[in-house]
């Protein structure tokens, strides 16, 4: 049966990602957090029954954490990749000149 999810957080490019694949997987969202049977907070601070965080910050209260170290994520995500990453993938695709940093 299909759960009734609320995300919070910034509504970037990963917020967009994840509530697409909810979507795709049979989950209904839902933006009234009461109206939910599971709650995702994403970023610094998020609580909820589960926390979406990059590596380098604080959560909030979770039932479940998950910690997201390394993410390729499109232009626009707000916080959730190092930069390096970005700039070795702008050198794979051949928008930078040069070595890519070490």
């Amino acid at each position: 049966m299909p759960k009734t999810v609320h995300i919070s957080g910034a509504v970037d490019a990963f917020y967009h990602a994840l509530a697409d694949r909810l979507h795709r997987a049979g989950a209904m969202l839902t933006d009234d957090p009461s109206e939910a049977e599971v709650t995702v907070g994403l970023g610094e601070g998020a609580s909820g029954d589960v926390a979406i965080v990059p590596a380098h910050v604080e959560h909030g209260e979770a039932s479940l954490v998950v910690r997201i170290h390394d993410l390729l994520v499109p232009e626009g995500a707000i916080d959730w990749s190092e930069e390096i990453i970005h700039e070795w993938a702008d050198w794979v695709r051949g928008w930078s000149r040069g070595n890519p940093s070490p």
